[in-house]
């Protein structure tokens, strides 16, 4: 199984839905498409992009 933590919105209906609910945590969430956003960690929308911030919060790797 491969982990995806960043999906791009290329739907015309969610693009615009994405504009307006810029940093909005949409775990779980369908939307205007009928993409259904994962349930797992927690997906926000920033830009274009929903986001898993919990992937990126609990593995930052720290430099040498």
């Amino acid at each position: 199984m491969t982990d995806i933590n960043v999906i791009c919105l290329t739907d015309a209906s969610d693009i615009a839905f994405s504009n307006i609910a810029q940093k909005s945590t949409v775990t779980g969430a369908t939307l205007p498409s009928g993409f259904n956003v994962p349930t797992h960690g927690i997906w926000k929308i920033i830009d274009k992009y929903l986001i898993n911030v919990d992937y990126l919060i609990n593995n930052q790797h720290t430099p040498n």
